[in-house]
């Protein structure tokens, strides 16, 4: 980032200000910027299972099987528990 933005914070790992994007090496398919001191797994109890549902409804098939690959920081309890009510298969690191 460059400047003031809003929302950017000091991260001390990368030593400067930045947004905390999430990224991975697979295909892309939904972002969110976060506040650059965000934790990984920050609201993703929320967040994920939005974003597999719009996958869900933008795939025009009959059978569509979504996994969500998740790293350690998103193992937590609360973001388990959101993707088990809501039947999404998951593997967690």
């Amino acid at each position: 980032m460059h400047g003031h933005q809003g929302g950017s914070a000091y991260n001390g790992y990368a030593k400067v200000c930045i947004y905390s994007p999430l990224a991975d090496t697979g295909d892309m398919v939904g972002d969110l910027l976060r506040e650059g001191n965000a934790g990984p797994a920050e609201d993703a109890d929320t967040w994920v299972p939005h974003l597999v549902q719009r996958l869900f409804e933008s795939m025009n098939l009959d059978v569509v099987r979504i996994q969500v690959h998740l790293d350690a920081g998103f193992t937590d309890g609360e973001t388990l528990r959101a993707m088990d009510s809501r039947d999404i298969a998951y593997l967690g690191g």
